[in-house]
C-alpha cells in the first residue's frame, strides 16, 4: 500500500508541474487555409477565405489558464476585420467554467480572452475551444506567400505550434509572355540590340494576373511593330519557344498567342548594323538664312557603315560643324556628341551676309561637305561711312564725295533705297551745307555737294531716322583756297627732302603740283 501512494505521489507531482506549465493542451490546426488563389489579394477580386475548426483541447484539467490567445497571420496574409465576428465555441464533459470573449481584430492578429479554469468543481472536466469563421486573403498577389498562424498569447500554446497552414497558389490564366526561360525564372525578354547575323531564343509562358507561372504553353507565334528590314521570317517557331535570327537593320516586337489569353510581347528587338565607316548629311542646311538668325533647316548628321545602316550604339562619337568656303565665322552650338547615331544640330547661324557652305568633320572618318547657303543681310539697323571726308577748301564741295552706307547690326551693308540720311559737325565750327542725301539701291548715300563755310579741323556723323547713327568720322581739315595747309612737301616720285647744295634745282611736290626750289627744306608732316 505504501509503494502504491508513493507512485501515486509521484504521478500528482508530474500532473501539477505539467499543469503549471499550462501547454499540455492538443491544437487541431484547420485544413481550410491552403490553395488560397493569388486571384484572392486585395488588387485582384478581393474574396476572402474562410477558416474553421481550429480546435485547442485539454488533456487534463486545468491545462487551459486564463489570459489571451493571439492569433497571428503568417507573412502575405491579412485577417478581415470587418464583417461578421469569428465565433468560438467552449464545451465540457460536465460543466463548462471557461469564458472566451473576442477582445480586438486587425489585419495581423485576433486576440481572444479567456477567463475561468477547468480545475473544477466539478474535477476530471477537461474543455475544448474551437474557433470557427476566421477570414484570410493573401495580403498582396505576388510572391506566393505561405506560412502557419501562430498563437502570441499565454493561454495556450505558443512557439512554433501551428493553428493551421496557410498557401497561396497562382490565379486563373491571365496572360502569355515572352520570356528568357520556359520556367518560374523566366522574364519578359527585354528591350535589347541584336547584332546582324545572331539569334535570340524565346519561350511562351502562361502567367496569372500578378505574373505568377502556371506553365510553359505552346503558341502562336507572331513579329508586331517591324520596321526596316526586319521579316516575319526572321522568327522560327516550334510549339512553346521561337527563335529570332537578324539580318537586316530593323526592329520587331516577338509576341506569343495563346487562346484569349492576354498577350505580353518582347522588348523591341533591335538589329544593329556592321561597323561605322561614314558621315552622311542626312538632312541639310537651309538653302538661304538671314544673318544673326538661326538657320530654319538645321543640318543633321548621321554616322552609317557601307550599308547605309545608322550605327544607332553610338552614342560618343563628337561631329564638328565649320565655315568650308565664303567669310566668316559659323556661329551656335559647333560640336554636337551623336545619340543613337545622329548628330542634330540646332542654332547654327552666320553673321556676315555672303555665300557659305559647311563641313562636317569627326575622329577617324571622312569631313563632308553641305550645299551652298546664301546669308542675307540682317533687317538695317545703322550707318557707317564707306569714304570719310577728306581735307578741302572753304565753301568747296569734298572730293571725293562722302559716302554712307546702311548696315545691319553685323555690319552687312544692306540694300535700302530712298532713305534720307544727313550729316552733321561733330566737332568743330562753321555750318555745312549739300549735307541731305538719299541711298540708291545698294544702299548708299553719296554727299556730291557737302561743304564748310569755316576754316579748321573737323569732324561728322551721319544720322536717318530709324537707324542707329554713324560713328564719328576721321577728322579733316578746311582750309582757305591757295593755301598749304596739312599737307607733306616730299621728293617727286616720294621720299623725303634731304639737305640740299645751294645752287641746286630740287624738284619738290606739293598736293599733286611740281615746282622747283634752290634751298635748304625740312619737311614737317601735318600738324
Amino acid at each position: 500500500m505504501r509503494s502504491v501512494l508513493k507512485i501515486s505521489s509521484v504521478a500528482v507531482l508530474i500532473f501539477f508541474a505539467f499543469n503549471v506549465q499550462g501547454f499540455g493542451q492538443t491544437v487541431t490546426p484547420t485544413s481550410d487555409g491552403t490553395g488560397i488563389s493569388a486571384d484572392n489579394a486585395p488588387a485582384g477580386n478581393g474574396a476572402w477565405r474562410t477558416l474553421n475548426d481550429i480546435l485547442i483541447e485539454e488533456t487534463a484539467p486545468g491545462q487551459l489558464q486564463p489570459g489571451d490567445i493571439r492569433l497571428q497571420v503568417p507573412n502575405g496574409f491579412e485577417w478581415d476585420t470587418g464583417g461578421a465576428d469569428p465565433t468560438f465555441n467552449v464545451t465540457s464533459p460536465k460543466k463548462t467554467n471557461i469564458t472566451v470573449t473576442l477582445s480586438s481584430r486587425s489585419s495581423s492578429e485576433i486576440v481572444f480572452n479567456l477567463s475561468g479554469t477547468s480545475t473544477g468543481p466539478p474535477k476530471n472536466n477537461p474543455h475544448t475551444i474551437e474557433f470557427d469563421g476566421l477570414r484570410i486573403r493573401p495580403s498582396q498577389g505576388s510572391p506566393l506567400a505561405s506560412g502557419e498562424i501562430r498563437n502570441a498569447g499565454s493561454s495556450a500554446p505558443g512557439g512554433t505550434t501551428n493553428y493551421g497552414t496557410i498557401s497561396m497558389v497562382a490565379g486563373a490564366d491571365n496572360k502569355v509572355r515572352v520570356e528568357t526561360q520556359p520556367n518560374s525564372s523566366g522574364s519578359v525578354v527585354a528591350v535589347q540590340d541584336l547584332e546582324a547575323g545572331n539569334s535570340i531564343s524565346v519561350y511562351s509562358n502562361v502567367r496569372d494576373q500578378f505574373n505568377n507561372f502556371k506553365r510553359n504553353e505552346s503558341a502562336t507565334w507572331s513579329l508586331q511593330n517591324t520596321t526596316d528590314g526586319v521579316v516575319i521570317s526572321d522568327l522560327s517557331a516550334s510549339g512553346t519557344s521561337a527563335t529570332f535570327t537578324g539580318d537586316l537593320v530593323g526592329s520587331a516586337n516577338i509576341q506569343a498567342t495563346v487562346g484569349s489569353l492576354n498577350t505580353v510581347q518582347s522588348g523591341t528587338i533591335t538589329v544593329i548594323p556592321s561597323n561605322a565607316t561614314t558621315l552622311i548629311i542626312a538632312t541639310q542646311p537651309s538653302s538661304t538664312a538671314t544673318a544673326g538668325t538661326t538657320f530654319g533647316t538645321q543640318p543633321v548628321i548621321e554616322i552609317q557603315d557601307d550599308y547605309t545602316n545608322v550605327i544607332t550604339d553610338d552614342n560618343l562619337t563628337q561631329i564638328t560643324a565649320s565655315r568650308n568656303s565664303g567669310e566668316g565665322a559659323l556661329q551656335g552650338t559647333k560640336t554636337i556628341t551623336v545619340s543613337n547615331g545622329i548628330a542634330t544640330f540646332s542654332n547654327l547661324s552666320h553673321q556676315v551676309s555672303n555665300t557659305i557652305d559647311l563641313t562636317f568633320s569627326a575622329t577617324g572618318f571622312s569631313s563632308v561637305t553641305s550645299n551652298s547657303i546664301t546669308i542675307n543681310p540682317a533687317a538695317a539697323d545703322k550707318l557707317t561711312f564707306t569714304v570719310q571726308p577728306a581735307n578741302g577748301n572753304r565753301n568747296t564741295a569734298l572730293s571725293p564725295p562722302v559716302e554712307v552706307q546702311i548696315q545691319d547690326q553685323f555690319s552687312n551693308n544692306v540694300s535700302d533705297q530712298d532713305t534720307t540720311v544727313t550729316l552733321s559737325l561733330n566737332s568743330g565750327s562753321g555750318n555745312i551745307s549739300g549735307n541731305t542725301a538719299t541711298t540708291n539701291a545698294s544702299g548708299t548715300a553719296v554727299f556730291n555737294s557737302v561743304s564748310f563755310n569755316q576754316t579748321g579741323t573737323k569732324n561728322i556723323i551721319a544720322s536717318a531716322t530709324g537707324l542707329n547713327s554713324s560713328g564719328v568720322s576721321n577728322d579733316f581739315t578746311i582750309a582757305n583756297a591757295g593755301t598749304l595747309a596739312g599737307f607733306e612737301i616730299e621728293l617727286s616720285g616720294g621720299g623725303t627732302i634731304g639737305t640740299q647744295t645751294a645752287g641746286k634745282t630740287t624738284s619738290s611736290t606739293a598736293q599733286g603740283k611740281s615746282f622747283s626750289r634752290t634751298a635748304r627744306w625740312h619737311v614737317l608732316g601735318p600738324h
